[in-house]
């Protein structure tokens, strides 16, 4: 599913934000992606979810070769994946339930169907009484779990997300990484970059530690 060899992201200096990288992650994993600050966390996230292409190497996602992938290629290989963002990035003047819907509106697939699918989500994530407010009036953790309602919505091989646990007290936290994880049950592939060291130990899933742009662990806690 992921498939990274001999990665490398380079900017002007040069500065090498990832130094040969090499990863593989399979079909139906949950992993931990850890690190200080400006360790290449983020790069890699960019890199993997298409936002950015590796300077030399290899990056293969859901079949996509990214490091040549094409513009007409793009919106394909967006729906192959499902992100969550640090911040968010839900739309201001849609709604919480609009803003779930989204992928599945911008597939073709019916309103009826589309809102169904929504609302169940909401229900998971507790914010089925919160559908129709906008993302300004909701609390961090709140537009926090809509944005993990909205990558999960249209089902995607593969999951992406920045810390989505951070505005999320530990009760919450635990109940999202929950459905996180029942996502594996269900054949797709999680990838969760985050700073909770506690969450990770108690997860007992497999860890990838970067630092300097260079892989230093990878393995179980």
């Amino acid at each position: 599913m992921i498939e990274l060899s001999h990665a490398y992201k380079t900017f002007p200096g040069p500065v090498h934000a990832l130094r040969n990288v090499d990863l593989s992650i399979q079909k139906g994993e949950f992993v931990f992606l850890t690190g200080p600050s400006g360790a290449g966390k983020t790069t890699l996230f960019k890199i993997l979810c298409g936002f950015d292409q590796v300077t030399s190497g290899k990056a293969h996602v859901a079949g996509f070769e990214l490091e040549k992938i094409s513009s007409s290629d793009r919106p394909f290989f967006r729906r192959r994946i499902g992100v969550v963002f640090q911040d968010f990035k839900l739309i201001s003047d849609q709604s919480a339930i609009e803003n779930v819907m989204l992928p599945l509106i911008i597939q073709g697939e019916k309103k009826k169907s589309a809102l169904e699918k929504a609302e169940s989500l909401l229900v998971k994530v507790g914010l089925i009484d919160k559908r129709n407010q906008l993302p300004d009036v909701l609390s961090g953790g709140e537009q926090q779990r809509i944005a993990i309602a909205r990558a999960l919505i249209h089902q995607p091989p593969i999951i992406m997300a920045d810390e989505p646990t951070g505005n999320l007290d530990s009760e919450k936290a635990e109940e999202i990484m929950n459905l996180l994880e029942e996502c594996t049950d269900k054949g797709m592939t999680v990838f969760v970059i985050t700073h909770d060291l506690e969450l990770v130990r108690r997860r007992k899933k497999r860890i990838i530690a970067i630092k300097n742009g260079e892989i230093v662990k990878d393995g179980r806690a």
